[in-house]
C-alpha cells in the first residue's frame, strides 16, 4: 500500500515513564502517531515491533476512511 511507510519512513521515540517504556511510532509522511507501552525491563524490540504494527494498521484504517476522530 502506498500510504504505508517502509521502516525508513517511521520515526521512533523511546520514553521511560517509571517502570514502563513507551515507544512512539510516527509516520514521516502523514504525521500519524501511535504508541505501545510495556515493562521497561521487557524486550525493547518487541515493543518497537508492536508500535510499528499499530502505526501500519492505523494508516491502513485511515486510507480506507475509517480513521479515529478526537
Amino acid at each position: 500500500m502506498a500510504d504505508t511507510p517502509d521502516e525508513d519512513g517511521i520515526y521512533l521515540e523511546y520514553t521511560r515513564v517509571g517502570p514502563y517504556l513507551k515507544v512512539s511510532a510516527i509516520c514521516a509522511k502523514t504525521g500519524t502517531e501511535v504508541f505501545a507501552a510495556g515493562p521497561a525491563t521487557g524486550c525493547r524490540e518487541t515493543l518497537t515491533r508492536a508500535a510499528i504494527g499499530k502505526l501500519k494498521q492505523a494508516l491502513r484504517r485511515n486510507a480506507q476512511g475509517g480513521g479515529w476522530t478526537v
